[in-house]
């Protein structure tokens, strides 16, 4: 494919079709990949630059130059499974006789498994190291040994102690009472060596609240089997109070409508219903009705 210049003087009367019609055995790019040459630009001529798909012209030089072609990217093979690495050493186990390893038996192995030589022989020094360990020939994955190793901050840990509760209310604000970044507690409560606790007010009891409430648990007890009773036959009453509207209220109104008007004497006094409620187990007669 060749790279072709046409050079078109605009005063001359002349067709564009034409021009085209002329070339028509040339393969173009679409029009908007059309390129004005910018270096004389004039009234009278223009040089409009036509660029075929293929970036490499044909040169009719004897001397032809070849681009280093870029290297491919490196294959990665996947990582040797479990049940992969106890069949490897297996087949090893297999081919060594009182210590002894075959002639080729990790060539044999690496055949069979589909792996390099190498490999194989990477397994089995693992192998012999746990089993020192172990006493077992096992190859443990080396999966979750990759990595930046775990700092131990333990010792870190110990001195938020000395930090006041009350500047530990959340993340932020004990770290920087701490001293750390905020990421470093995160990764701490993520690990379970922190812990978020909700404090929940509990009502202040007097003394004589406290023996009211012994008092009600002591009289739901069997004096003759010291067991509690079921309290099949107590009926539970609770009151609930319901405001009459809200401050504040949102509607879905369509083009047109007026938002409803709602008036109060005042906001902080609106009037409430209050419904008794009463909940018990169902009463049965002889006849079971």
């Amino acid at each position: 494919m060749q790279l072709l210049l046409v050079e078109i003087d605009v005063t001359a009367q002349c067709d564009f079709n034409d021009v085209l019609s002329s070339t028509s055995d040339q393969e173009f790019a679409p029009l908007h990949s059309f390129a004005w040459h910018r270096g004389r630009e004039t009234a009278g001529q223009r040089e409009l630059a036509f660029r075929p798909f293929s970036p490499i012209p044909e040169t009719t030089s004897t001397s032809t130059s070849t681009m280093p072609s870029s290297p491919s990217a490196p294959h990665r093979t996947k990582n040797i499974t479990t049940a992969q690495r106890q069949r490897i050493i297996a087949g090893r186990l297999q081919l060594t006789s009182d210590g002894i390893l075959a002639k080729g038996a990790d060539r044999a192995v690496a055949a069979a498994n589909g792996i390099h030589p190498s490999t194989v022989s990477r397994l089995w020094s693992r192998a012999k190291e746990e089993t020192k360990l172990m006493g077992q020939y096992v190859a443990m994955s080396r999966m979750n040994l990759t990595g930046r190793r775990i700092v131990d901050r333990s010792e870190e840990l110990e001195r938020l102690r000395g930090v006041p509760v009350a500047s530990r209310s959340t993340v932020r604000s004990a770290a920087s009472a701490f001293g750390v970044p905020p990421t470093t507690l995160h990764r701490r409560i993520k690990a379970w060596q922190l812990r978020n606790v909700t404090s929940v007010v509990k009502p202040l009891l007097t003394e004589a609240n406290r023996q009211a409430r012994l008092q009600f648990c002591v009289c739901h007890v069997y004096a003759a089997t010291l067991l509690f009773s079921d309290m099949l036959n107590m009926v539970y009453i609770d009151e609930k109070i319901f405001y009459v509207t809200q401050p504040t209220r949102q509607y879905l109104l369509l083009p047109g409508e007026v938002a409803p008007t709602r008036r109060v004497n005042s906001k902080r006094y609106i009037t409430r219903v209050m419904v008794l409620a009463a909940v018990a187990r169902p009463r049965f007669n002889a006849t079971a009705f």
